[in-house]
Order: structure tokens, then C-alpha cells, then sequence
């Protein structure tokens, strides 16, 4: 009791965030509670992005190449194998951190500028390479995935704690804050140790870190592991959030993309987009007058 009430005050700050974050979407609607999952999925591909640019002074151009690898490898294991979409997270997200790990060893040898264009390549020939295997990623069209429902147990928490069912963009939510807040203690805890400092030291002077004798050539390749790992956790969260039951537009309140009916829900303020009408030029217009 004595350590709470002796707590610094930023610690009561966090705790206050958190508790607002926890019962913010049960005050607005569904939709809105989908766009803030949306914030909190790209919050967690920047907090990658800060360990790589922000504290090893590595610049990088190509981290939604790393984004988009998370959410295939989540919708092809959830599409294809069945793989229950929970799973998927951390399978998507150890995955790119060592394919990021490993880009990162190449990268040592590149100067800020070339690094900065050879993961600019990375981004540019990304969507090239994943239209290939059109068997496994569906090509141009892409892999449609339902958005998936909330457990039994955990909506019956929160139907009990506030009265309302629980629908699927609120536990997409939940998902992407428990993994914001795992993402960002680890963030934090990582700059406060030895290997932020030392990626600091790296960031300010490679010679004198080395001569100091910080491994430089490995806490370069760890810090591009590091984000790409929160790069494909985004990722993943992002293909799990962004399902066909998404409605376009904001007037009809229970209507559904067309040809992308599969796990529909009636939304309010969504409209499906009507198919666009085919032009006949061999049939002459009518006139006002005829």
C-alpha cells in the first residue's frame, strides 16, 4: 500500500489513460469504435518505427512492406489453414521479425542514403511479389476474411459489466489496445536498459559506441527485428480489423458491400456500393421531346 500512494506521478497518469481507453467503446458506436482500432493498430506500427528511425538513427522507407507481409501471413493461416486468428498475431509477428533480422544484415553495409533507398525498393516491389502466388494470397483480389466474433466468455463479461452486446468491432478493439499496451511496455523497457542505450549510442556516434565497445553491427540488425516484429503484429491486427463485413458510405443503416456478404452485419450509417451500370452507345438516347 505504502509503494501506491509513493508511485510517481506518471505512473497514475498511464493508469488513468488506460482506464479511459478500457471503457471508451462503450460510450460511442460500433463504427467509431472500429476507426480507433484502426489509430491503435498504425500507433503500434509507429512505435516500431520509432525503435528503428528514433533510437538507432537507421532510416527506412519500406516499413508497410513489413505491415503488409503481418497480414498476409495472419489471413493466409486463418483462411486457408484454419488457424484460429488469435494465433496468427504472434506467428505473423515472429515471422517478420526475423525476416526483418535478416534484411538487416545486408543493410549494414549501406550508408543512411542507400538504406533509405533500398527499403524504399522493398516497399515499391512488395506488391509485385505478394500478386504472384495467386493460389496463396488471391492475387490482385486479395484474401477475404470474416471478422471474427468475440469468445463466449468475454462477451457475457461485457454484456454483464454494461448492459450491451459486445460486437465484433469492440473486441477487434480490445485486441489492438491489449496489444498496444504489451507492444509499448516492451517499447518502454527496451529504452530504459541496456540495449536502448546502447542504440542511442549508435544513433549519436558509431565509432565512438564501437570504441566504447558496443556491438554495433548487432544492435543494428536486433533494432531491425524489433520493428519489423511490431510491424507485422500491426499487420496482422490490420487483415483481422479490415473484413468483408465492412460497409462503404453512411446512409443505409443495414445494407453491405455487394459480392461481400460473408459474416454481415447491419451497420449503422454504411451503404453498399451500387454496381457500376453499363453503357449501351448502340441504343439511341431518348430526347426530352420525343
Amino acid at each position: 500500500m505504502q509503494r501506491v500512494r509513493t508511485a510517481p506521478p506518471r505512473y497514475w497518469l498511464v493508469a488513468v489513460v488506460v482506464i479511459f481507453f478500457l471503457g471508451f467503446p462503450t460510450v460511442i458506436s460500433s463504427f467509431l469504435a472500429s476507426e480507433w482500432a484502426q489509430a491503435l493498430i498504425l500507433a503500434i506500427a509507429i512505435m516500431g518505427l520509432n525503435i528503428l528511425v528514433g533510437y538507432s538513427g537507421q532510416l527506412s522507407l519500406g516499413h508497410g512492406a513489413f505491415m503488409a507481409m503481418g497480414a498476409y501471413i495472419s489471413a493466409i493461416l486463418a483462411h486457408q489453414y484454419k488457424v484460429d486468428y488469435l494465433l496468427t498475431i504472434p506467428v505473423a509477428a515472429l515471422t517478420t521479425g526475423v525476416v526483418g533480422f535478416l534484411f538487416g544484415v545486408p543493410a549494414l553495409r549501406l550508408s543512411p542514403l542507400y538504406l533509405a533507398l533500398a527499403t524504399f525498393a522493398l516497399a515499391v516491389v512488395s506488391p509485385s511479389i505478394i500478386k504472384r502466388p495467386h493460389e496463396l494470397t488471391g492475387g490482385v483480389q486479395g484474401i477475404l476474411i470474416a471478422q471474427p466474433d468475440p469468445p463466449p466468455v468475454v462477451g457475457d463479461l461485457f454484456t454483464t459489466v454494461t448492459g450491451t452486446v459486445m460486437t465484433s468491432d469492440q473486441w477487434i478493439y480490445y485486441v489492438a489496445l491489449a496489444c498496444a499496451l504489451l507492444l509499448f511496455w516492451l517499447a518502454w523497457n527496451l529504452s530504459r536498459h541496456r540495449p536502448g542505450r546502447a542504440m542511442r549510442a549508435i544513433r549519436d556516434g558509431e565509432v565512438a559506441a564501437a570504441a566504447s565497445g558496443v556491438n554495433v553491427a548487432g544492435y543494428k540488425t536486433l533494432a531491425f527485428g524489433i520493428s519489423a516484429f511490431y510491424a507485422g503484429t500491426a499487420g496482422s491486427l490490420f487483415a483481422l480489423s479490415r473484413s468483408p463485413a465492412r460497409c462503404w458510405g453512411r446512409s443505409s443503416p443495414t445494407s453491405c458491400p455487394s459480392g461481400r456478404t460473408s459474416g454481415c452485419r447491419a451497420r449503422p450509417g454504411c451503404r453498399s456500393r451500387s454496381p457500376p451500370r453499363s453503357r449501351t452507345p448502340d441504343r439511341p438516347s431518348r430526347t426530352a421531346w420525343s
